[in-house]
């Protein structure tokens, strides 16, 4: 609108207008296999445990404590600077893992999709389901870079309702994590640990394994199949031995 209340039309902006979001794979993610410098354990658990998110400092806490053995007291020190922190927020909940590239440098995760509304496609509508959306992604710690990405509409799902996420760097890739396979894969970087973050955002009040209604320590018990299940390999070729379309890991 201009000066004195006249209308002007504005000209289209340049280009096709993008048909959904391009997650893709930042710089970070391209980075070649790690090298194993510390033992395996040092930074995660195989197979791999999760976490709900609570807090910056408990995140924190809970990653000095492994390392010193400190749990109890630091743990008790976090509780003092509250919830919430950089990665969630009153919509967004997550679970949290770190994949440590000392048991293997290809982590095949495992786990049932919520049910989310399909929009990326221009429906003018938006449908129903379990949550409104959902992600899974790698990142890197130190840095709380990202990595790479996939959500719900991106993530090829099989007849049971089950996905399977394969994470390497990109030189340990094997040749059959791709979609035409059923499966997504996701970048580990360039370090020995990779973060991985399972995101819901607002779920349905009738979706008891929301991520948002996961109790802290009891996040397998309150998810059920929804919180995935983890095997390492120790090549690419152990997993392409398995055959396009595998899904590399039993569900929990």
């Amino acid at each position: 609108m201009e000066a004195g209340g006249a209308r002007r039309t504005l000209e289209p902006c340049p280009g096709a207008a993008p048909t959904a979001v391009d997650t893709g794979i930042s710089d970070l993610g391209r980075a070649p296999t790690a090298a194993v410098t510390d033992p395996a354990g040092t930074y995660g658990d195989d197979p791999p445990g999760w976490a709900k998110f609570t807090g910056l400092a408990q995140a924190v806490a809970d990653g000095v404590a492994r390392r010193t053995g400190g749990g109890e007291v630091i743990g008790s020190l976090a509780d003092r600077f509250g919830e919430g922190g950089f990665f969630d927020n009153p919509d967004n909940k997550y679970v949290v893992s770190n994949a440590d590239a000392g048991f293997g440098p290809v982590l095949v995760l495992r786990g049932r999709a919520p049910t989310a509304p399909r929009t990326a496609d221009g429906t003018p509508t938006m449908g129903t389901g379990q949550v409104r959306y959902w992600s899974i992604c790698t990142e890197d710690l130190p840095t709380t870079g990202y990595l790479g990405c996939a959500y719900d509409e991106e993530i090829p799902v099989d007849e049971l309702g089950y996905y399977t996420i394969v994470i390497s760097a990109v030189d340990a890739r094997p040749s059959t994590a791709t979609t035409e396979c059923g499966v997504t894969w996701l970048p580990a970087g360039g370090r020995q640990q990779t973060m991985v973050l399972l995101r819901n955002m607002l779920p349905d009040p009738s979706f008891s394994a929301s991520v948002q209604r996961a109790i802290p320590g009891q996040e397998k018990a309150t998810m059920g199949p929804y919180l995935p299940v983890g095997r390492y390999y120790p090549s690419a070729a152990a997993f392409d031995r398995l055959g396009c379309g595998s899904a590399g890991v039993t569900p929990g």
